[in-house]
């Protein structure tokens, strides 16, 4: 492993750290393809890998860390992340640097997901119907995450998540649970099921 993050110039960074940095490529690299630009927790993940790795090798500059930001990603990525103003700019520092890296995927809104990301899940996975369990349980863990992160940064409530999962269910199979809610729990109030 080598400090080897280009500069505008096309060469190493000074190797002035203790620890070296990580090369590219390398398994425990931090990683960001175009495959990964469609779902915001890949760019989350990228940045927080790489903070640790220069963190590790005690780079604290801004211009170092936005080279080496640069350095992981694909070609293409990487390509389109220098063409930011906030990478060249040294009025600019990372964590600004970062911020428009964000806003080139996902908008200026800060927001790793909205509610039209949940909607589309739901609208997904109805359409495609759930043949396995180990389908449902697919659904279910990206309906959590997407439902976790509005609910901790909005004012949505658990049961809109409840009328949105029961809504993408086969209508054939809420209607028999209906069916059978009724018979058990004859005395409920209508309001208490989605």
């Amino acid at each position: 492993m080598s400090d080897q993050g280009p500069t505008d110039n096309g060469q190493a960074p000074p190797a002035t750290s203790s620890v070296a940095m990580i090369a590219r490529g390398h398994r425990s690299a931090p990683q960001f393809t175009k495959d990964m630009m469609r779902n915001p927790l890949y760019l989350e993940r990228y940045f927080k890998e790489l903070e640790a790795t220069l963190a590790n090798a005690h780079i604290t500059e801004s211009r170092r860390k936005k080279e080496y930001a640069v350095h992981y990603p694909d070609v293409e990525q990487a390509e389109a992340w220098k063409a930011l103003t906030e990478y060249d700019s040294d009025e600019s520092d990372y964590d600004t640097f970062k911020k428009a890296v964000h806003c080139i995927y996902f908008g200026d809104t800060g927001r790793l997901y909205r509610l039209r990301d949940l909607k589309a899940l739901c609208e997904e996975y109805r359409q495609k119907g759930f043949n396995t369990i180990g389908e449902f349980r697919n659904f279910h863990r990206k309906f959590l995450s997407i439902y976790k992160y509005l609910t901790d940064t909005s004012d949505y409530s658990e049961r809109e998540a409840s009328r949105m999962i029961w809504c993408t269910f086969d209508p054939r199979l809420t209607q028999a649970v209906q069916t059978r809610l009724d018979i058990k729990c004859p005395d409920a109030d209508d309001n208490i099921y989605p």
